[in-house]
């Protein structure tokens, strides 16, 4: 479990996740490299394999030159369907401010940095708007 939860907590996981459950079949390395974006070959290639590993990913490599490979989810992997597309339309709603001051007090704006370069509702800095879950 524990295992689990540090592969999905990565970069690149949710992402990846998300781009395999809304197929409704297999993707090659580059076409799901091209859908999630700017993940780099090397980032995208070790995020699978972790996958592949602990058995959310299956990887199907056929005997042909160029090399082709095919990536899909597994039972278990489908078994995540819930949780991230609950995340992914969870995420972009409005969130009221949790902070410490009554509503009397005025609030006052102090940015932390490097907290401003992410979208509202992303994860990972990865956005997943209502539109892109309806596919």
């Amino acid at each position: 479990m524990t295992r689990l939860i540090g592969v999905i907590a990565s970069k690149w996981a949710m992402p990846v996740l998300y781009n395999l459950l809304r197929s409704p079949g297999p993707l090659r390395f580059t076409v799901l490299r091209r859908s999630i974006g700017r993940v780099t070959q090397r980032e995208l290639s070790l995020t699978l394999k972790r996958f592949e590993e602990i058995g959310v990913v299956h990887r199907k490599v056929f005997p042909e030159v160029p090399p082709r490979v095919e990536y899909r989810l597994t039972p278990l992997g489908r078994s995540l369907e819930e949780p991230i597309l609950g995340l992914g339309l969870w995420a972009p709603k409005p969130r009221a401010p949790h902070d410490n001051a009554s509503p009397s007090e005025p609030r006052t704006a102090k940015r932390r940095h490097g907290s401003g370069n992410r979208a509202a509702g992303s994860v990972s800095g990865h956005s997943f708007s209502r539109a892109a879950m309806h596919r």
